[in-house]
């Protein structure tokens, strides 16, 4: 590939709102009503939480579920770090910035709960879904299929199945990163999670995540046949009995799938999952690892795309590690690559909201919320603050290098994983399960986008909203 420099391009687009139609010009007239979401108490000096009405019934609802944290962001500058907006009955406040996010996600003073029962009922059982004692000893146990050990064994079928899934990737015409993503987290994912390789039912399993994640972002969240939560709905039951039946084989086998290493894990008296447990554990994680995969491997192959020069370093990268195995370990030594791939979520945030419930009346950075309220920590508001960022528009790996680390400025600048005790368990392995799949990427291939092109992101698909049509070129062996 011949390296050109673009290092005057910002993806700023990315986190604005965006004017591509005639619904986005409609939505752009719609006034917002500015309020405040409830008086303090009459002897606080707190400040009421300032936000927007929207109109009558919907409120801003229209826009939130059109442009997701893209609207957070312009609430942030409208409002500041605390700001609410609302819609069909539901009022939801936005902690944004530093101070704000850190005090939400680290919830020391105890005043937040998980706010997922908005997702009920297909996260019931699941480490979002839990608080407390109960969340405590569920997340001790499942970190012990999350351990350095337990990767590197799923790692292994993982790694067969992505060199199988990208040897057939067409070349030299147009191909959707967004299918084509979710096709190969899908195929690696049925084997390293269940030892059920994809041709001997794991591609009807993996169906059937794909079905429950679409159901994540459903605007109709009714149990109507044809609607997608109704598909959603069917697709849980399904997986969950699928998972029951294939649990007795897992404790019985001493395999290293996810599965299997997760019926061995007890808690400190000794005690074992109990069947719906792990089945309810393995359905949250499956959804996890699936759902970001594919998301920031498509963000991470659009950015080295319009990046060459970043691509060319990283394909350098690769081809020099000398690993018999490409085992955590080597994949941790592939540092570029890395940091592609922070960068690369910081500008596109897989999951766009970490979500939680006051249980009492308390203050937020100086603003008054009531008991009751849901609170939505926004990563991509944090991700795009000039504060903690250089030019937080642009796409800049090396601000994660070790004389940089732009990310530590504070302690919420980074964070497309969530923070505090519900910090994404699975960080490490999907860091690592991106950067095998991008690692064979580049040695098969090499790809450039056209200058003038611009990816435009979808928070209720998750995904580009064209697919990114991608050429890839077969490299010379």
């Amino acid at each position: 590939m011949t390296t050109r420099s673009v290092a005057g391009i910002s993806h700023g687009y990315l986190s604005e709102i965006p004017h591509r139609d005639s619904f986005d010009r409609l939505l752009a007239r719609m006034p917002w009503r500015p309020a405040i979401l409830a008086e303090p108490p009459s002897a606080s000096d707190l400040a009421p939480v300032p936000g927007a009405r929207g109109v009558p019934i919907l409120g801003m609802l229209p826009a939130f579920v059109r442009y997701g944290p893209a609207l957070q962001l312009a609430m942030y500058r409208r409002f500041g770090p605390v700001s609410w907006f609302g819609g069909l009955g539901v009022e939801l406040v936005t902690a944004a910035g530093g101070d704000a996010a850190h005090a939400v996600l680290t919830n020391r003073d105890k005043a937040f709960e998980t706010g997922w029962d908005l997702l009920d009922p297909l996260f019931l059982g699941g480490l979002t879904r839990m608080d407390g004692d109960e969340h405590r000893r569920h997340r001790r146990m499942n970190q012990a299929a999350f351990t350095e050990s337990a990767i590197t064994g799923y790692l292994r079928p993982m790694t067969r199945a992505i060199a199988a899934e990208i040897t057939g990737w067409p070349a030299d015409r147009p191909l959707s990163m967004r299918d084509a993503s979710r096709a190969l987290s899908a195929a690696v994912s049925s084997e390293a999670f269940l030892a059920q390789p994809a041709s001997a039912g794991g591609q009807a399993t993996m169906a059937a995540i794909q079905r429950f994640v679409d159901a994540q972002t459903a605007v109709l969240r009714l149990p109507i046949p044809g609607l997608t939560w109704w598909s959603g709905l069917r697709a849980r039951r399904h997986l969950l009995e699928v998972f029951r039946r294939a649990i007795p084989a897992a404790r019985r086998r001493d395999g290293d799938d996810f599965l299997s290493v997760l019926s061995r894990a007890t808690d400190d008296d000794g005690v074992v999952f109990t069947d719906d447990e792990l089945a309810m554990h393995l359905l949250h994680t499956l959804f996890a690892s699936h759902d970001t995969t594919g998301s920031a491997l498509t963000a991470a192959v659009y950015f080295l795309g319009k990046h060459p020069e970043w691509q060319d370093r990283c394909r350098a990268e690769t081809l020099a590690l000398d690993a018999p195995a490409l085992d955590a370990p080597a994949l941790k030594r592939l540092e570029l690559l890395d940091r592609v791939i922070r960068e690369s979520i910081r500008l596109v945030v897989p999951s766009p909201a970490q979500l939680r419930r006051t249980v009492t009346d308390t203050a937020l950075v100086g603003h008054f919320i009531p008991a009751g309220t849901l609170v939505a920590v926004s990563p991509l508001v944090n991700h795009m603050m000039p504060e903690y960022w250089t030019n937080p528009g642009h796409f800049d790996p090396d601000r994660f290098s070790p004389q940089r680390r732009e990310d530590r400025r504070h302690r919420a600048a980074w964070i497309p994983f969530g923070g505090g005790h519900h910090k994404c368990i699975g960080m490490d392995f999907g860091l690592l399960k991106v950067a095998a799949a991008l690692d064979a990427m580049l040695r098969t291939f090499d790809w450039e986008l056209p200058a003038d092109y611009e990816m435009s992101w979808s928070y209720t698909e998750l995904g580009p909203i064209d697919g990114l049509p991608v050429t890839l070129r077969r490299r010379s062996r």
